[in-house]
């Protein structure tokens, strides 16, 4: 059986096309209540269902990829939503998935920064064994490490970015989001040999990694059971 042709720009490469997610999770009980006071204040309705709809799941998808299934989500999305709403529309030269993603990653970056220890409700829940378990022992590791190579690493290997989107996001040079997301995977590497979720974690994304490859992406470590 051959092996999988080598990615280009790193051996944890992952697909630049669309993977499949879950639905948004509910979002919070006041927040549609508080938009609309908002944008009556502001004037504009603009920001309606569509804007909700699309803009508020690419915020929580953002949010899932860099901090994990065990992070205060909720709490999170809700700060990410008014930032969003408040620097409403966005610029005309930038797109709008670039845009979402940068207002999602500067939320995740304060609250790495902050060193919050708040936890998700249901990160008690996970099934020993279970995908989620090596999730969050994935993420653990990565709170270890500093939050721009924390972030740099969940943008190209665990959401699909390429290194120009993942740039563009965390508004540093390309080399930087290569050299971040490098010493991210040596250290996992190191670690693995010791932590068989973390080598567990490791052999999903090969497996990811060569389905991929075979044109077929629906595969993704946060979205498989």
């Amino acid at each position: 059986m051959s092996l999988p042709p080598k990615q280009s720009e790193s051996s944890w490469q992952s697909s630049r096309q669309p993977v499949v997610v879950p639905p948004p999770a509910q979002r919070g009980k006041n927040f549609r209540h508080e938009l609309l006071v908002e944008m009556s204040v502001r004037g504009t309705r603009s920001a309606g269902s569509s804007w909700m709809k699309v803009v508020g799941s690419e915020l929580e998808r953002t949010l899932e990829y860099l901090l994990g299934p065990d992070a205060p989500l909720g709490q999170l999305l809700e700060s990410a939503r008014f930032q969003a709403l408040s620097a409403w529309p966005p610029p005309s030269d930038q797109p709008l998935n670039i845009w979402v993603r940068t207002i999602a990653s500067d939320v995740a970056l304060s609250h790495l920064k902050g060193g919050s220890t708040a936890t998700s409700p249901d990160s008690e829940r996970a099934r020993p064994g279970g995908i989620r378990e090596v999730l969050s022992n994935l993420y653990g590791r990565l709170r270890a490490a500093r939050p721009l190579e924390h972030l740099a690493f969940a943008l190209l290997d665990l959401s699909g970015s390429s290194v120009s989107e993942a740039a563009a996001v965390l508004r540093v040079p390309p080399a930087t989001i290569l050299q971040c997301a490098a010493r991210i995977r040596r250290q996992l590497l190191f670690a693995a040999r010791r932590d068989v979720l973390l080598l567990r974690y490791m052999c999903m994304a090969l497996r990811w990694q060569a389905i991929s490859s075979g044109g077929n992406a629906t595969f993704c470590p946060l979205t498989a059971g």
